[in-house]
């Protein structure tokens, strides 16, 4: 029965309704079962009860490891522009201030919050996602955010997360929503990181070529857009590829990746009765 406890807190965070679907449980059974689920929980529960709003969140070792693993994701992230240079402006002028969040928003002419609130906000001790967390349940105010992620020197855009579903207050445990919203966020990160355009990665490429180009002169520009085009982590590449790509005879390809392997773009290996090359 502990297992299932714990695979039902750990493992897939269920409610009491979901559990009670999924195991088909019901009367004097689902109770037993949920009663012992909740002891475990309590084990891991933080409250927070501020002025106007309580609810509680189950911090287990998954919930930790999933909350650092996003917050890394975050801070990795390409900075972001659009950030208004007012609100830098303030930021800059609240800074080192013990009640920095309070009065930027008295700079900005937004609504104040609970005392209680905004201290939590401002504690750089808390996780910068859980702070955000809870302002998204407490407020959602794209501007808040926004001084909270530029006080943490977070380069992503307060949309990212202000984007998140706002939880609804009439729930005591938040847990559900707030592992949805670190799922919610990580998406939207893999989403950039995938939303490189044609027109950007051509870009990338002309850039790469410019500097190869002023490191290796002497070559040709076919060898180099090869190399740009071909030089993939764990990939081998062959004379015959090189041929087909730019068009030329045999003997041409083969001193043309071996000019690349003098110059240590390429290792080359036999494999059989031909030679391959890989990246260094």
């Amino acid at each position: 029965m502990f297992e299932e406890t714990r695979k039902y807190t750990e493992e897939t965070y269920r409610t009491k309704d979901e559990l009670a679907e999924e195991l088909e449980l019901e009367g004097v059974v689902l109770e037993a079962v949920w009663k012992q689920i909740e002891e475990y929980r309590s084990l891991f529960r933080r409250e927070f009860n501020f002025s106007i709003f309580s609810g509680s969140l189950v911090l287990t070792a998954t919930c930790c490891r999933k909350l650092q693993h996003t917050s890394e994701l975050l801070f990795r992230c390409h900075k972001e522009q659009g950030t208004a240079s007012a609100l830098q402006k303030v930021m800059l002028l609240v800074q080192g201030q013990k009640h920095w969040l309070q009065r930027a928003m008295e700079l900005l002419s937004l609504p104040p919050l609970a005392c209680d609130v905004s201290a939590f906000l401002e504690d750089e001790e808390e996780p910068l996602l859980l702070r955000c967390f809870l302002l998204s349940v407490l407020h959602a105010d794209t501007q808040i955010c926004a001084c909270i992620l530029l006080h943490a020197a977070c380069p992503v855009n307060p949309t990212l997360i202000c984007e998140q579903e706002v939880y609804q207050k009439t729930a005591s445990d938040l847990t559900p929503r707030f592992l949805a919203f670190l799922d919610g966020i990580r998406l939207q990160i893999s989403r950039s990181m995938l939303s490189l355009t044609e027109t950007d990665i051509t870009a990338s490429q002309t850039m790469q070529l410019q500097e190869l180009q002023v490191r290796f002169p002497e070559l040709r520009e076919q060898q180099l857009l090869f190399y740009v085009d071909h030089r993939k982590p764990y990939c081998y590449y062959t004379i015959r590829q090189f041929m087909e790509y730019a068009g030329v005879c045999n003997e041409t390809a083969r001193c043309a990746m071996e000019q690349l392997v003098q110059r240590q773009c390429y290792q080359r290996r036999r494999v059989g009765k031909k030679y391959v090359y890989y990246t260094v």
